[in-house]
């Protein structure tokens, strides 16, 4: 996946979701996929797919959150293993550099 300056680019089919939902609206707590529920005047909003002919309802839109969360989630973070070792590496890198100037010191001091 490319980096952006922001961050990872993360690609998510939303029409995927959709055909999903149309191919198996009970599977979703649909009953109606196909009318928007304003339009034939509902009374449960929930079990619409689309708010209009257009826009989709608050159930439609939650499905696609919990899609787009699902696929952000399955990336895998960065280990903090590799940071800590690498912090580690540095502060005893940083003690030797102290303790090689010190001894140059004492040497010529002498």
């Amino acid at each position: 996946m490319p980096a952006s300056a922001q961050g990872w680019i993360i690609p998510f089919d939303v029409n995927s979701v959709f055909n999903q939902v149309i191919n198996n609206p009970a599977q979703y707590g649909f009953t109606n996929v196909t009318n928007g529920c304003l339009l034939v005047g509902c009374t449960t909003p929930n079990q619409y797919l689309f708010w209009d002919g257009i826009h989709p309802t608050t159930a439609a839109d939650k499905i696609v959150a919990d899609s787009a969360n699902s696929a952000i989630s399955a990336i895998p973070e960065p280990s903090a293993g590799w940071g800590i070792l690498l912090f580690g590496a540095l502060g005893v890198g940083k003690v030797l550099q102290r303790e090689v100037k010190k001894g140059s010191t004492r040497k010529s001091s002498r």
